[in-house]
């Protein structure tokens, strides 16, 4: 690649091959923005609360201020717990409001990236690294979520306040305090851009007269994290620091690679965490080497220690809250945005009015399309799984609505569930959905379902009620009917809900019988306990808000069936 030095100031540079490189990046970056933003509504569809937003969904409807201000996950989100809250308010519980601000705060994100770059390598070089990031598929849960708004926006506000402060005027300086402090207010990924401002103030020629920039959202984080600590929602573990180095060498790999877009297996099934190649490892050194290369050569601007600082910080605090479990690695999704973000910040920064000629610019463009392929190829895993898990939840709130009057308050969704931990219980999703409406698909659409969604249905109907056939001796019913079964096939027959029925077996078997049932699936996927020769059994069926009747299978040629009085 051919490039040549020149150290004077950005303005003056001008790529030989344009004339026009501000229009025709703003074109390329408006072009690139509409495509990424019909993908991801396109990609999002079909898409509903996903882990933390289905807990938000059912905090919602109680939770004002002072609760606004309380640890969620052990991290301060006022934002996001407004911005749920209004939204549930204004548009109730339709998830396509969540989805179109999830694509306006990643557009946004991405802009404001873009808007900084290009003051450090100009606008054609600034847009290659933003197009990555508008079709950034190694982190799919920010692009496609609705948990992505509270990191992106966080994010946005702290590459804003950076870009505030290159005024270095009182407007500027005015701008930066305020946007920190939304960040710190929105999520704890502002920690590590509350550092970079600080660094920058302090690379001022007379840093204490501009001190109160990072000093008043300090404070106020400092007082609301004293506050905080009575609720014991820290997650940090103070043995991790002696695992920091390695997690910073293996976040590294996960961000190079997750740019590169080569940190994907061929089976991508389970997209939630990257799986880190020998080709991301190879990409971090080489990013290394290069930007020891660049440091040795000297002349690095002040900005270059600030970005350097966001990124070490970054990697500090979330190797202080590293886990065992698969959210919590260096590889995890959930970290590769921010730490993309910073790395790109460091980068731009060491090649800071560096000249690219044409043919560096054509060698630039041709990584953006070689890292397009593999993060397009996670976004379409990322939607499929999201559609998924989707499908699967709605399945489970649909079957508790079913259920409204019978289901236990305490009742976790199945899918709800995320590292044992309940996000939303029974008796606040109800409570939600008198209030925003529900976010669960209608009986029609769940007997219109594929197998395995009416499957998981039938299952979440069997865990609330527990149904289980209970010992009747000497009952009698009516409308007694005899059901006999094809030979080698067990006896099948309908059940209304709302009913008690009396079940004996006919004939000479002495084995317990296994009862099995099903509602909107295909499969007898619901046990029921049994049936003992020559001992009646009843099993009754609660009356729910849905008509559809049960339907029963019981392991034996013969039967008699009757209608409790």
């Amino acid at each position: 690649m051919n490039i040549s030095v020149n150290w004077a100031v950005r303005d003056r540079v001008r790529p030989p091959f344009s004339h026009h490189p501000e229009r025709d990046a703003l074109i390329g970056l408006a072009l690139a923005s509409g495509v990424a933003g019909a993908s991801q509504l396109w990609l999002s569809s079909g898409g509903t609360f996903f882990v933390d937003e289905l807990r938000m969904f059912g905090a919602s409807y109680q939770v004002d201020f002072p609760e606004w201000i309380e640890p969620w996950n052990g991290h301060l989100s006022i934002t996001s717990r407004v911005i749920y809250k209004a939204m549930l308010e204004l548009f109730g519980a339709d998830y396509l409001a969540v989805r179109l601000l999830t694509v306006v705060t990643s557009l946004l994100t991405a802009s404001v990236f873009f808007a900084l770059a290009r003051h450090r390598v100009g606008p054609v070089a600034a847009l290659a690294p933003t197009i990555i990031l508008l079709f950034f598929g190694s982190s799919w849960k920010h692009l496609l979520a609705g948990t992505g708004i509270t990191v992106l926006l966080t994010i946005a506000a702290g590459l804003g306040a950076l870009l505030a402060l290159e005024r270095n005027d009182l407007r500027g300086n005015l701008a930066a305090c305020a946007l920190i402090t939304f960040a710190l207010a929105s999520f704890s990924v502002a920690l590590a851009f509350l550092a970079g401002v600080i660094v920058a103030v302090m690379l001022r020629p007379r840093p204490w007269r501009s001190a109160w920039v990072y000093l008043i959202p300090l404070l106020l984080y400092s007082g609301w994290w004293v506050w905080a600590l009575r609720f014991d929602s820290a997650e940090t573990q103070g043995s991790n620091v002696l695992l920091i180095p390695m997690w910073i060498l293996e976040s590294l790999s996960a961000v190079a690679g997750g740019l590169l877009g080569v940190n994907l297996g061929l089976d991508l099934a389970d997209p939630l965490s990257l799986q880190v190649t020998a080709w991301g490892r190879m990409a971090a050194l080489l990013f290394v080497a290069v930007l020891a290369w660049r440091i040795r050569q000297g002349r690095l601007p002040p900005s270059f220690w600030v970005s350097l600082t966001i990124a070490l910080t970054y990697w500090c605090l979330t190797g202080l809250v590293a886990g065992g479990d698969d959210i919590r690695t260096p590889y995890a999704a959930r970290y590769i945005y921010p730490g993309a973000v910073a790395l790109l910040l460091v980068a731009t920064d060491a090649f800071r009015d560096i000249r690219f000629s044409p043919r560096g610019i054509a060698v630039l463009y041709g990584i953006v399309t070689f890292s397009l392929v593999g993060n397009i190829a996670l976004l379409r895993a990322g939607s499929e799984y999201l559609q998924s898990y989707s499908e699967e939840l709605g399945a489970d709130l649909a079957m508790i609505e079913v259920a409204s009057a019978r289901v236990p308050t305490g009742f976790p969704p199945s899918r709800s569930v995320v590292d044992g931990i309940p996000q939303i219980t029974a008796g606040d999703y109800l409570a939600a959905v008198g209030r925003f409406g529900s976010p669960a698909p209608a009986l029609s659409e769940v007997r219109q379902a594929s197998a395995r969604v009416r499957w998981i249905a039938d299952i979440e109907l069997g865990r609330i009620y527990k149904v289980r056939t209970a010992p009747a001796p000497g009952a009698r019913g009516v409308r007694c009917e005899r059901r006999s079964a094809s030979p080698g096939r067990p006896v099948t027959f309908e059940l209304p809900a709302g009913t008690t029925t009396l079940l004996r077996i006919a004939g000479d078997s002495k084995a317990k019988a296994r009862v099995g049932l099903r509602r909107f699936g295909d499969q007898f996927s619901v046990g029921a306990g049994g049936i003992a020769p020559r001992a009646p059994a009843t099993l009754s069926l609660p009356a729910d808000n849905a008509p559809d009747p049960w339907h029963a299978e019981v392991q034996v040629p013969s039967m008699v069936v009757c209608q409790a009085p």
